[in-house]
């Protein structure tokens, strides 16, 4: 859920007109353009003459945002929390780097900025922090694939199944399965047309 704060300041600018709210104009001009409360008194001043003090609420609006696709590091870190479920920094590190030289530090980091993209959530009622994926597989693995099927094989998933499976063998099982799904999107389509 969108989080709203809300800062509420005051300014001084020119008494234009009556009237309890100042004019389009005046929020223009003196910078009054979001969230006006109304006045709330007002002073002379030598200068300026007549000012009314303006009681004004600035919103910043944290909407929700797309989240953005994992990096490659990132799907390697979700694909842990997706086969063994929450997991510490710890168990995460050693699942992926457990014959590296990759520090600790670095997966911590690496779920940090995945809490921070909302990839990931966190546990802070235990001393270890644990983390979850917060996207789930089907639809992040979708999304890659969708995304990389528009940017390389010019939208065409046909396209990247021919290269798919020119480049690679395929078990008599994948081959019977993709023969299946062939099957049930030709009924799908002759359903629809």
């Amino acid at each position: 859920m969108p989080e709203t704060h809300q800062i509420c300041t005051t300014r001084a600018i020119p008494r234009l007109g009556d009237g309890d709210k100042p004019s389009p104009w005046i929020r223009k001009q003196f910078g009054v353009t979001r969230g006006v409360v109304g006045f709330v008194d007002s002073r002379r001043d030598r200068r300026e003459g007549l000012l009314d003090i303006v009681r004004y609420a600035s919103y910043t609006r944290i909407v929700d945002m797309p989240t953005p696709p994992p990096t490659e590091a990132e799907l390697n870190v979700l694909k842990v929390l997706w086969q063994q479920g929450p997991s510490t920094v710890r168990n995460v590190h050693e699942e992926l780097y457990r014959n590296t030289e990759v520090g600790y530090t670095t997966t911590l980091k690496l779920l940090q900025n995945m809490f921070a993209k909302r990839l990931v959530k966190r546990n802070e009622e235990q001393r270890q922090h644990v983390y979850s994926a917060a996207v789930s597989e089907q639809r992040t693995l979708n999304d890659l694939v969708r995304r990389w099927v528009d940017s390389t094989f010019a939208g065409s998933p046909a396209a990247l199944a021919m290269r798919a499976l020119d480049r690679k063998r395929v078990t008599r099982e994948e081959l019977a399965a993709l023969k299946a799904l062939v099957s049930r999107l030709e009924a799908r389509e002759r359903g629809q047309g």
